[in-house]
């Protein structure tokens, strides 16, 4: 078996699943109103380039944490069941997991955003895992501390690197999908970086290592390309 590991936000959904997600508790009186200002301010500050991009995927990570500290893990689940939609995810995404599975891939979906919705975008994909924000639980309730370290600047890689030891496989023949900087630490793992919907600071990386750089319209047949 391979692996295929694909970013989700803007690579696989379109748009930034964690920030709407909490925007969508915030609007039903779950996520509190302090930690959803922070976060606001946050984004912001990267809209402005006031902050770099990993710090702010980190630092938002730990407001994420601290807004839902005391909220049962339950009640987010079912929230997040209700928020997700299958519309949400790009026209390919769906093929482009097929074609891969197809093909003897486990796919793998490694994301800065809470695995209670990754959760359900590897149930509507059928990926074989997630790897995302894992908030720890006493009594079923979130105590705020994050068990995951995929919001570190190397957390991504460091996750595969244990995955890889805890299911016996390895890279050999790789795909891996991101768009952002955050996500140079693994690409530069895999076998087959492709890079799309990219962030300027990402494409001018991929450029320079000669990564495949694909678009909406022709990233099926590059991947098609990869796996001949």
């Amino acid at each position: 078996m391979k692996l295929a590991v694909f970013d989700v936000d803007r690579t696989l959904y379109d748009g930034y699943s964690s920030v709407e997600f909490v925007s969508y508790l915030k609007k039903k009186d779950i996520f509190p109103e302090k930690q959803y200002l922070e976060m606001n301010d946050l984004i912001k500050k990267l809209s402005y380039k006031k902050i770099p991009y990993l710090k702010a995927a980190h630092d938002y990570c730990l407001i994420l944490g601290d807004g839902l500290k005391d909220i049962n893990k339950q009640t987010i689940k079912k929230q997040a069941k209700m928020f997700f939609s299958e519309k949400k995810l790009y026209s390919y995404s769906a093929d482009l997991v097929s074609l891969l599975k197809n093909h003897n891939y486990i796919i793998l979906l490694l994301s800065n955003s809470l695995i209670e919705l990754l959760g359900e975008v590897k149930d509507c994909l059928g990926a074989d895992s997630v790897i995302g924000i894992e908030l720890e639980t006493i009594r079923g309730k979130y105590t705020g501390k994050i068990l995951s370290e995929v919001h570190f600047e190397h957390g991504k890689s460091n996750s595969i690197n244990r995955y890889l030891e805890s299911n016996n496989i390895d890279l050999k023949d790789s795909i891996g999908m991101g768009d952002s900087d955050h996500d140079i630490g693994f690409l530069e793992m895999i076998t087959h970086p492709v890079v799309i919907n990219y962030r300027k600071e990402l494409l001018a990386y991929a450029k320079k290592n000669n990564w495949m750089i694909a678009d909406k319209e022709n990233v099926l047949t590059k991947i098609k390309n990869i796996i001949k």
